[in-house]
């Protein structure tokens, strides 16, 4: 993980945003830093890319600093938002 000034961080716009490669530092910094990484590769799997770096950010964002990271279309969020809830329609 590269580091400036002493700072780890993570350029999502290159390789080391890739979803796998961020799978594998939360892998890394779990077992470091005694969390269940399972627990968390299971978290970042269950949504799109973003939420993927949402919950990187969530558990590691205090040791690590994310850069260039694109904003979320606020037209998608808006229209998930609207979007019924199908729960018990199964």
């Amino acid at each position: 993980m590269p580091t400036y000034e002493g700072n780890h961080f993570i350029d999502l716009s290159g390789p080391d945003g890739n979803a796998y490669v961020l799978m594998g530092y939360a892998r890394d910094l779990a077992r470091q830093i005694g969390l269940d990484s399972v627990k968390i590769i299971a978290e970042m799997t269950k949504g799109d890319y973003n939420d993927l770096v949402d919950v990187f950010d969530k558990y590691f964002g205090t040791v690590v600093e994310l850069t260039n990271r694109t904003p979320r279309n606020p037209r998608r969020v808006a229209m998930e938002k609207k979007r019924p809830s199908t729960k018990g329609y199964v």
